[in-house]
């Protein structure tokens, strides 16, 4: 499952790695605005042998953030979009066709390429419905906590939000054990200090850190979970990308009020969210100052079990009728072909608990593993 920021659209330099950007030019060196821009960098990517050979290996489930277009996209703009580029629209309908031409994904509407939402059933075992929190239904950022409690802000749509919860519905009715929620920015509070959720008072709920994920669009979280509390559906489970760092969460309307949510017994959390990090793309780049942020966010947020703010990696989702697990795995270095690798953290949730604990050790890979994807065959015709 990719769940966002396949390609970046900057310029050469404006967000590589430093100790990378000289060895891995990226091509256009501009930053990418039109069809034929964004067909190259995909094709740039697309020369790394690994990332040829992940995708020979495995079928992927994706959907598009907001990098694929442009920094901080919402409906009708974007943060790194200015007039002098051009129509917004425009830059949109290219990045996304481009998007469909070199990404394993059908479109679910051929008359409507913007609806990527949709859904996938894993027999009884699980649902899966994949959102997009970026391009269809999102207003634009604000700046403020009181902005982001405004009861007009929308982060879905009200489409998108009404199929969800008829996705939620149909998953619970049709006895699946597991629903899950891939989509892009983090759906928990990230706040300075936890607090109650006071809607009449401007800090209620603490600072927020990013206004660009759920955080910024509040009557939308709070219609999600509420939902979610009414039906009285256990076993949900959301699936996050965008940060670039590793998270695991307890969910739940209100963290900061011992009355609604109990942070040592998870009292009160109605799902549970696992955010995985970044293969490639960095976080906080020195370890040192990683870990001191770190230090400080998890007891600053009473419903945050854990982060790893510095490495890069991947998680690994096992799913049983027992349980929802994540193991991640960090990698040692990005800067040279390597396959060295180590087990970081796992957590999980079990099932009717709708709360995250620990696990000693990841889950045992499988005792027959399916076959490698066989070479490469290349035909090659040869006129006469």
């Amino acid at each position: 499952m990719h769940l966002g920021d396949y390609i970046y659209e900057y310029a050469q330099g404006k967000y590589n790695d430093p100790a990378l950007a000289s060895e891995r030019p990226v091509d256009p060196p501009h930053e990418i605005v039109t069809l034929a821009d964004y067909r190259r960098r995909y094709a740039c990517y697309r020369q790394d042998a690994d990332l040829q050979e992940v995708h020979r290996q495995h079928p992927f489930i994706c959907v598009w953030d907001d990098h694929e277009i442009a920094n901080d996209a919402w409906m009708n703009g974007a943060e790194n979009h200015s007039p002098d580029q051009g129509d917004f629209a425009d830059r949109k309908r290219a990045a996304v066709k481009a998007y469909y031409e070199w990404m394993p994904i059908r479109p679910v509407r051929p008359d409507n390429k913007l609806r990527i939402y949709r859904s996938f059933q894993f027999g009884q075992l699980m649902s899966l419905m994949m959102l997009d929190t970026r391009l269809i239904g999102r207003d634009e950022q604000v700046k403020t906590t009181w902005d982001a409690r405004e009861r007009e802000r929308h982060l879905l749509g009200d489409e998108q939000q009404n199929w969800l919860f008829d996705e939620l519905e149909h998953s619970r009715s049709r006895g699946a054990q597991w629903h899950l929620i891939g989509q892009q920015v983090m759906l928990s509070p990230l706040t300075l200090g936890t607090l109650p959720d006071t809607p009449n008072w401007p800090l209620g709920g603490g600072i927020q850190l990013n206004y660009d994920q759920w955080d910024g669009y509040q009557t939308s979280r709070r219609a999600l979970l509420n939902r979610i509390d009414a039906m009285g559906l256990d076993n949900a489970v959301i699936l996050t990308g965008d940060i670039h760092s590793s998270w695991a969460m307890d969910v739940t309307l209100d963290p900061g009020n011992i009355l609604k949510y109990g942070p040592l017994t998870g009292r009160g959390s109605l799902a549970v969210e696992f955010v995985t990090p970044a293969v490639t793309s960095p976080a906080i780049p020195e370890k040192t100052l990683a870990d001191l942020a770190a230090a400080y966010i998890v007891p600053a947020n009473a419903h945050l079990k854990w982060v790893d703010l510095f490495h890069r990696g991947y998680m690994v989702l096992d799913i049983t009728p027992e349980h929802c697990k994540a193991d991640w795995f960090h990698l040692h270095t990005v800067s040279q072909p390597d396959d060295r690798e180590f087990f970081a953290r796992s957590y999980f949730a079990a099932t009717g608990s709708n709360r995250v604990r620990q696990a000693s050790t990841p889950s045992a890979p499988k005792a027959i593993a399916p076959s490698l994807a066989p070479a490469a065959t290349h035909l090659v015709e040869i006129s006469s």
